[in-house]
């Protein structure tokens, strides 16, 4: 299977599993769906973004990237049983990191033999709304999740060497 091949599996793959582990983890129904699987100019990261390095021959970003409203309500329910001292922000990074762990994680394991293997770096995260215009031989894949508290975009940013872990171009 081609890379862009196995990459628009990917996202199709990791888009149900954060359906899914929205709804079942989280008790939130993802309402409508937004796709732009076809390359797209600009991308506008939201609140608080959480991205893996995905390697092997993919190499690409992938990442979560919450409205304020939507992460505040999973990190609420995420951490319902857990005392926690005051550093609230620090948690939530935490709690969106797990998200794109365990459904990335999921992802892969669901798509097995059915292309190259790859491995996932920590994930990041960035703490700011900003956008990202288009240059170079960059490739941006977006696809939004629309709930009722906000929405949710997964990305796929590649390919990677482009980028620094905060999403900056890097100097070439």
């Amino acid at each position: 299977m081609e890379s862009k091949e196995y990459v628009m599996l990917l996202i199709d793959v990791v888009e149900q599993r954060a359906r899914e582990y929205l709804l079942d983890e989280i008790g939130l129904k993802v309402t409508r769906i937004e796709r732009h699987l076809e390359d797209v100019t600009r991308l506008g990261l939201k609140y608080l973004t959480s991205l893996v390095a995905v390697g092997g021959n993919l190499q690409v970003y992938l990442a979560f990237s919450f409205d304020e409203p939507l992460i505040r309500k999973i990190f609420e329910v995420y951490t319902s049983d857990v005392e926690l001292d005051d550093d609230e922000d620090h948690y939530i990074g935490e709690t969106a990191g797990d998200m794109i762990n365990v459904v990335v994680g999921n992802a892969l394991a669901a798509l097995g033999d059915k292309g190259p293997a790859i491995n996932l770096s920590p994930p990041l995260f960035i703490t700011e709304g900003k956008l990202i215009t288009k240059c170079r031989d960059a490739q941006f894949l977006t696809l939004r999740l629309i709930l009722d508290l906000g929405e949710m975009s997964i990305l796929c940013i590649g390919p990677r060497e482009l980028f620094d872990e905060q999403l900056n171009y890097r100097e070439m």
